[in-house]
C-alpha cells in the first residue's frame, strides 16, 4: 500500500525542492519519501531484518534512467552507489549510517540544474542540525524538474494490518530568481491496488503547511482520497539554514 501527497506550487519552474518528514509510526519495509519528482525521489527507509543486514534506518536518493544511464559525480562519506531495477531502472545512493528515529524530523532537499542535454541533481539531508550532501548525479536527457510529491509505501507489502504514519511539510521550492515559494495546496491519493487494503488510508492536517500520511491497521479515511487541501506557508518561513551549494548550481 502506498499513500501520497502531490504538492502544488504556483512558482513556475523551480531549482530545488525542500521538504521535512517526521515519522510517527513505523514498521519494517517502509519508505517515507520526502522529495519525489519527475525523474526520481529522495527520503528515508525502515529496512527490514529479513534483508539480512539487521534493521536499518537509511536515507536513499534515487534517479531513473532517462535519455541514458545516470553517472554519479559525487557521493558523500559512507554512501553506497548501486544500479536498481524493478520499477524502472536507474541509480540509487544509500546512506545506512543515519539511524533516524521515530518522532525525529529529517529534512531532505534536492537541487536541479539543466546543463544542455543533461540534468544534474544533488540530494542533501538535514539531521541533528547538520546537512549532509549524499550525492550529485548527472542524468542524460533529463526532463523538467516537476511533479513534486511525497509518499508512505509498504514496499515489501507485508503490513496490511500494521499502521505506518508520518507528517510531511512544510514544502518550499527555490525559484530561478533565488527566492523560496511555498506549496499552496496538496492532493491526497493512494496506489489503488486491488490486492491491498484500500480502506486503511488517511491524511490529516498536522500543522501549518503540513499534512500526515497514514496507512494500514485501523486507519480509516478512504473518503478523503483525491481531496485537494489548501496549505499556508510554514510557520517558520522559508529555509534559512542551508548547506553550501556545488559550483554547478
Amino acid at each position: 500500500m502506498s499513500v501520497n501527497l502531490a504538492w502544488y506550487l504556483q512558482s513556475g519552474p523551480v531549482r530545488a525542492i525542500y521538504t521535512s518528514c517526521k515519522v510517527t509510526e513505523t514498521a519494517d519495509g517502509t519508505y517515507y519519501c520526502c522529495c519525489g519528482f519527475n525523474g526520481g525521489y529522495m527520503g528515508i527507509q525502515d529496512v527490514p531484518n529479513s534483508y539480512g543486514f539487521g534493521n536499518i534506518k537509511r536515507v536513499i536518493f534515487s534517479l531513473w534512467d532517462q535519455g541514458g544511464q545516470p553517472s554519479v559525480l559525487y557521493s558523500g562519506g559512507g554512501v553506497s552507489v548501486e544500479r536498481f531495477g524493478g520499477e524502472g531502472t536507474g541509480v540509487k545512493t544509500i546512506d545506512d549510517g543515519i539511524g533516524w528515529n521515530v518522532g525525529e524530523t529529517v529534512t531532505c532537499m534536492v537541487l536541479f540544474s539543466s546543463q544542455g542535454y543533461n540534468g544534474i541533481y544533488a540530494g542533501y539531508y538535514l539531521r541533528g542540525g547538520a546537512w549532509k550532501h549524499i550525492a550529485s548525479i548527472q542524468v542524460p536527457g533529463a526532463g523538467a524538474f516537476t511533479g513534486h510529491y511525497s509518499f508512505v509505501e509498504d514496499f515489501i507489502r507485508n503490513g496490511a494490518n500494521t499502521r505506518r504514519a508520518a507528517i510531511f511539510g512544510p514544502v518550499w521550492a527555490l525559484t530561478p530568481d533565488g527566492s523560496w515559494a511555498p506549496a499552496n495546496s496538496c492532493r491526497f491519493s493512494a496506489s489503488y491496488n486491488a490486492a491491498e487494503n484500500g480502506e486503511a488510508v488517511n491524511s490529516e492536517a498536522a500543522g501549518v503547511g503540513m499534512r500526515s500520511l497514514e496507512s494500514g491497521g485501523s486507519t480509516r479515511g478512504k473518503w478523503k482520497l483525491e481531496s485537494v487541501y489548501p496549505l499556508a506557508p510554514g510557520a517558520s518561513g522559508p529555509p534559512r539554514y542551508l548547506p553550501n551549494f556545488p559550483a554547478w548550481f
